[in-house]
This record gives C-alpha cells, sequence and structure tokens, in this order.
C-alpha cells in the first residue's frame, strides 16, 4: 500500500506540474528539461523522495505529448493522471 500510496502522490505531483509547465513554458527540450528539474525539486522538497521518478516521468510525458496533442494541456494532464490512477489501482 506504500508503494501504491507513493506512486499515486508522484503521478499527482507530475500531472500538476506538467500542466502548470507546459501553460508556462511550452512544449521544448529546454522545458522538458527544466519541468523535469523542477519536479524532482519539488519532491525533495514536499519529502518524498520515493515518488520523484514517476512524477518526473508524468511531467515528461505532459510536456512531451501535450504540446503535440490536440487538447488543453490541462485536460490532457488529468486524463494521464486518470489513467496512472486506474494503472495503480
Amino acid at each position: 500500500y506504500k508503494a501504491a500510496w507513493m506512486r499515486f502522490l508522484g503521478v499527482l505531483i507530475g500531472s500538476i506540474a506538467g500542466a502548470i509547465l507546459i501553460d508556462q513554458l511550452g512544449s521544448s527540450p529546454l522545458s522538458l528539461g527544466i519541468s523535469v528539474f523542477f519536479t524532482i525539486v519539488l519532491c525533495a522538497l514536499l519529502n518524498i523522495k520515493d515518488s520523484f521518478r514517476i512524477a518526473a516521468m508524468s511531467t515528461a510525458v505532459i510536456i512531451v505529448m501535450g504540446g503535440t496533442h490536440p487538447i488543453n494541456p490541462w485536460t490532457f494532464s488529468f486524463y494521464r493522471f486518470i489513467d496512472s490512477c486506474i494503472g495503480i489501482l
């Protein structure tokens, strides 16, 4: 249960960070690096270091795919979050 909770927190943080950062920075290789770095720092500050890998991966997927997807990045981020939660369950 602890591992599932850590994955859930990581996906939640990664989805929110990805949506915010793609709105602010757009989708480019530079914004991808900045976004992943910011997400890892945020997980470290929140003291959930077990979740930084899944959070960084969720952010990266949203930055890479959300920039080319025809729907709103916030909607894409929400769908990514729901998809990951179903996988965790």
